[in-house]
């Protein structure tokens, strides 16, 4: 007798719990649909903002610059700006394309300019800056402390910038002319272009 209810015991314990996974599992499944969706719709809302700054510093011509703001969600694994078609390139992504991966979703917008530089990829608000060289739509990251691609300074980063012989003052990455150096004269911008944009006081690209 006590053997049979020890069975039936096991048994009400293994029916218990084939219902709570046939109901959790579902749960869960949906839960994380819906964050991909959502990390998705992010990316989209990001890459449709930098379509649209390309799209204007293009138009405006050779020496444009401007800043896009974009929040990158969590989850990004690869970026890629202008990829050239070849072996090592993703087939996905190709020329004046900006192109992100996120939950397994291949996202690409097509802009209206040839385009190099990089994009950020860790999670959070990020400064996006766009520059005209005249050839291209320049794409890269300001506001990490490093300066990199066609910076000429970024935040703490600033030795290339020296104004009147002082302590050298880098613009802010929430700046039309963000991470290029403060000038007021020629003579300023000595460690990176030599050349001051006295209108706008930053050193000319």
């Amino acid at each position: 007798m006590q053997q049979s209810h020890k069975a039936q015991s096991t048994f009400d314990y293994l029916i218990l719990t084939g219902v709570i996974l046939a109901v959790i599992v579902p749960l869960l499944f949906f839960s994380t649909s819906r964050i991909d969706s959502s990390r998705v719709a992010e990316l989209q809302d990001a890459l449709g903002a930098l379509k649209d700054g390309v799209t204007q510093v293009n138009n405006l011509g050779f020496g444009t610059s401007s800043v896009v703001v974009i929040r990158v969600p969590k989850g990004v694994t690869e970026q890629h700006v202008g990829a050239e078609q070849s072996s090592t390139n993703p087939t996905w992504c190709g020329k004046s394309m900006l192109c992100y991966r996120v939950a397994g979703n291949d996202l690409h917008v097509t802009v209206p300019a040839d385009v190099a530089g990089i994009l950020p990829l860790n999670e959070g608000m990020h400064y996006v800056q766009l520059f005209n060289n005249g050839t291209h739509v320049l794409l890269y990251q300001c506001g990490n402390n490093r300066r990199e691609a066609f910076e000429q300074c970024d935040g703490t980063d600033n030795s290339a910038c020296s104004i009147s012989g002082g302590s050298g003052q880098c613009s802010l990455p929430s700046e039309p002319n963000a991470c290029k150096c403060r000038c007021f004269n020629n003579n300023d911008c000595s460690g990176s272009t030599g050349l001051c944009d006295i209108n706008n006081g930053i050193c000319i690209p």
